[in-house]
């Protein structure tokens, strides 16, 4: 058996476990296709550079409710911070539902989402969590990760498309929320501010995570190789687990050294920080495209609101 048809059958198994237990949450997650902004059949726009706006969802595979975290690019970027920190707020929903393990699946990106990031702030969640006790993602085989999120963005994609003329970034958290067929469940939208963002990369360094390698059978971490890691609170303290394939069994990773584990009790870990200092900055030739989408005889862009919003957009000056 591949991997490909493996971690699909765990994904089965996940969504029957939380089918059984409402303490049991299976999601799978993913980055849509970026959405840009402003949208219209004006013949101008096809010359220009436009805002780029990302929307990270997450699906209940049980409840089949979807969430959407919606943000454009001067407010934060697209890389582990915003994927972990936005995963990071779905499990103390979790959380604060009582739910005692989350299982996700996701692809292999390793820039976003195979990497010692997301483990570290999921370890942050777990020492600070009520109720929750267990986390574990598995990662799709590269170019098989057809799931049932991708519903949800085709889902979105369509309403996105059949509208003609979408302005500004927050005429698309309506249009998100209501993609879906009358009858459905409406997706749930955050709106993510630069504020919101956490810098779970530095957090990861201060606490060591990254450097964890060893497992007690013998076997050596390798993130780009890793198929699932798993995080587990037991005694007031995680263990992280891992495996390289479906096929094999779970590896528990060795405690950290003394001098790492001091900075890994709970009583003295670290806090995490904002992960930007300031808003970040489009490039002077993009924001001046967007401007010129704004004015002219016949400007793409002509309610004062909006091309104040355009207006008001952070650049470099050179």
């Amino acid at each position: 058996m591949d991997e490909k048809v493996k971690v699909r059958q765990v994904k089965e198994e996940a969504k029957k476990m939380a089918s059984e237990n409402p303490k049991i949450c299976a999601a799978v997650f993913d980055l849509q296709q970026v959405i840009c902004t402003p949208k219209s059949h004006h013949s101008s726009i096809f010359y220009k550079r436009r805002l780029a706006n990302y929307n990270f969802t997450i699906f209940d595979l049980q409840s089949q409710e979807g969430r959407c975290f919606l943000w454009h690019e001067d407010i934060a970027r697209r890389g582990a911070n915003e994927i972990s920190t936005c995963i990071y707020k779905f499990l103390q929903e979790k959380d604060s539902d009582g739910t005692e393990e989350v299982i996700l699946f996701c692809d292999g990106c390793v820039g976003q989402n195979k990497n010692s990031v997301l483990p570290s702030m999921i370890l942050y969640k777990l020492e600070h969590a009520k109720y929750l006790k267990k986390v574990t993602v598995n990662y799709f085989e590269t170019n098989h990760g057809q799931n049932e999120g991708d519903c949800m963005h085709w889902v979105i994609e369509r309403k996105v498309s059949k509208q003609p003329e979408i302005m500004v970034p927050s005429q698309l958290a309506t249009l998100i929320q209501t993609a879906r067929v009358t009858g459905k469940i409406q997706y749930t939208v955050y709106e993510i501010n630069t504020v919101d963002v956490i810098d779970w990369i530095r957090y990861g360094q201060d606490i060591g995570l990254h450097a964890w390698r060893d497992a007690l059978d013998g076997n050596s971490l390798v993130w780009t190789k890793v198929m699932s890691v798993a995080l587990e609170k037991r005694k007031g303290e995680c263990d992280m687990l891992f495996k390289h394939s479906h096929m094999e069994e779970f590896s528990v990773v060795c405690k950290p050294p003394k001098r790492q584990k001091d900075k890994y009790k709970s009583k003295t870990l670290p806090r995490p920080h904002n992960a930007y200092a300031s808003v970040p900055k489009l490039s002077l030739p993009k924001y001046n495209d967007l401007i010129a989408l704004c004015s002219g005889p016949k400007p793409v862009v002509y309610q004062q609101d909006q091309i104040m919003f355009y207006s008001n957009l952070h650049h470099t000056r050179k």
